[in-house]
């Protein structure tokens, strides 16, 4: 029961937060954090590739690129402006690639994974880019503003706060709560089995291929979702979504908070977006190389990640709180 109540008060405790920040913040800041939310949601599922699976893809920008291009070509070409029939479809290519694609990538390890997951993206990547006449080339697709029950605008203010933020945020929630969820599971033991020891796990009767399969379709289920709500957020998309920088990027938060920690794959979401805005506003031409010194030391001085400076802060806390109770 206890683990329970602690759920529950996770929960509600980042319900509130976001709520809170949502209610004080400019819509600007609002913006960015929608921002930070998506690509928390792919964090997410890297964190279950690389903490659990200790699969690294560099190729998660192909499911990105394919959630937000679904959503695109079926504006333009098909004219649906249901935001929930797009939602459903943006999802369902991009968890239906992830599985096609998974078969053929599981059957690796290590640094060919990682290559050949890259080299997916990119194939996707050349696609979006060649048949412009299709897909719009380097100019992209446009997103027209659409509105959930014809009535609830995507973009707009109509609460207190902007909608695309309370969107992407109850969107977020949920995810978090699956995650949580996927992580305790079954599949989430025989994952770690694997990658402890995959020899005695294939004689124990589990197959590692069937394992690996889950995870990599669950993270091309997520980072096709954040796809199809950038494409909502941004109200534009370009080939540069699947480009290897931007999965590089995903990888580097997802290290940056903490390989198997939800948690700090969030915190490093938010954390790297806000620096990197920022930054540009003011360092056009070197934020990367702002950035990358800025992180080079967090890294340095904390290499568990964001998610050890969380761990050692909340045991600091508790030691205190024990003292003080003694």
């Amino acid at each position: 029961m206890s683990s329970r109540y602690s759920l529950i008060l996770k929960y509600s405790l980042a319900c509130a937060c976001l709520l809170i920040v949502g209610f004080l913040t400019t819509r600007h800041i609002q913006f960015v954090l929608a921002l930070a939310l998506i690509y928390s949601m792919v964090a997410i599922g890297l964190v279950i590739l690389i903490g659990y699976a200790g699969l690294v893809s560099f190729g998660q920008g192909a499911f990105y690129a394919i959630g937000g291009y679904t959503v695109g070509l079926m504006i333009k070409y098909f004219g649906i402006q249901s935001p929930e029939i797009l939602l459903i479809l943006g999802i369902s290519a991009s968890t239906a690639a992830s599985f096609i694609i998974g078969l053929f990538c599981t059957r690796t390890r290590r640094l060919a994974f990682a290559m050949i997951t890259l080299a997916f993206s990119m194939i996707i990547y050349t696609i979006l880019l060649k048949f412009y006449h299709i897909t719009g080339g380097t100019d992209g697709l446009r997103i027209p503003l659409l509105k959930f029950g014809g009535v609830f605008p995507i973009r707009g203010h109509s609460l207190f706060m902007s909608n695309e933020y309370f969107i992407i945020m109850t969107i977020f929630l949920f995810i978090l709560f699956l995650s949580e969820r996927f992580i305790h599971s079954p599949i989430s033991y025989t994952l770690r089995a694997i990658k402890d020891a995959e020899v005695k796990a294939i004689s124990l009767g589990i197959s590692p291929a069937k394992a690996h399969v889950i995870a990599f379709t669950y993270a091309g289920f997520l980072t096709g979702l954040a796809g199809t709500l950038y494409a909502f957020l941004n109200a534009h998309i370009d080939p540069l979504m699947t480009y290897w920088t931007t999965s590089a990027e995903f990888v580097f938060i997802t290290i940056l908070g903490g390989a198997s920690s939800i948690l700090g794959a969030v915190s490093a979401s938010i954390l790297f977006l806000f620096l990197k805005t920022y930054l540009l506003a003011y360092t056009a031409y070197y934020w990367q190389f702002a950035i990358g010194i800025i992180f080079l030391l967090l890294i340095l001085l904390a290499p568990s990640g964001i998610a050890g400076i969380i761990d050692i802060v909340v045991r600091s806390f508790k030691g205190i709180f024990t003292k003080r109770q003694s």
